[in-house]
């Protein structure tokens, strides 16, 4: 059995009143690379709300994914709650915002060292485009992904 039909998961787009429990989910994701802010998140969520979806359980944020256009810039899951689809279902969603807007390729990029999250996106049908050196912050590399979409 799939195990999304084990508890009610609902995605919808984030709300204000949702910015904490989705930086909080950012901050244990990404601890020592959290660049999310609260005050950022904010922006973001009003300049994209269509982009900018949560996954929540039990009316308790437990994922996020959020983007610009064509453009994957974070997505999370909080730690109990991975592998359990929750990454794919928020994905699918944001794709489906994507097609309904006109978008016809998809990109982002990645820390080199994510395997984790590398190895998502090819099970998605990302497919690496590039290396780019220097990305982030501390000079670790990125690499760009890309997926077409039909």
């Amino acid at each position: 059995m799939d195990s999304l039909y084990l508890f009610n998961l609902i995605l919808r787009k984030a709300r204000e009143e949702d910015l904490e429990g989705i930086e909080k989910i950012e901050k244990s994701s990404f601890p020592k690379t959290s660049i999310w802010k609260k005050d950022l998140l904010s922006k973001k969520r009003s300049n994209f709300p269509d982009f900018f979806i949560i996954a929540e359980i039990n009316k308790k944020i437990v994922g996020y994914i959020f983007g610009t256009p064509g453009e994957i810039e974070s997505i999370a899951v909080a730690k109990k709650w991975r592998r359990k689809k929750i990454g794919t279902a928020l994905l699918k969603k944001l794709i489906t915002s994507f097609k309904k807007r006109g978008v016809k390729k998809i990109t982002l990029h990645v820390r080199e060292s994510n395997l984790s999250a590398i190895s998502f996106y090819l099970k998605n049908n990302f497919k690496i485009v590039k290396k780019v050196e220097n990305y982030y912050p501390g000079g670790e590399s990125a690499l760009l992904m890309e997926t077409t979409l039909s």
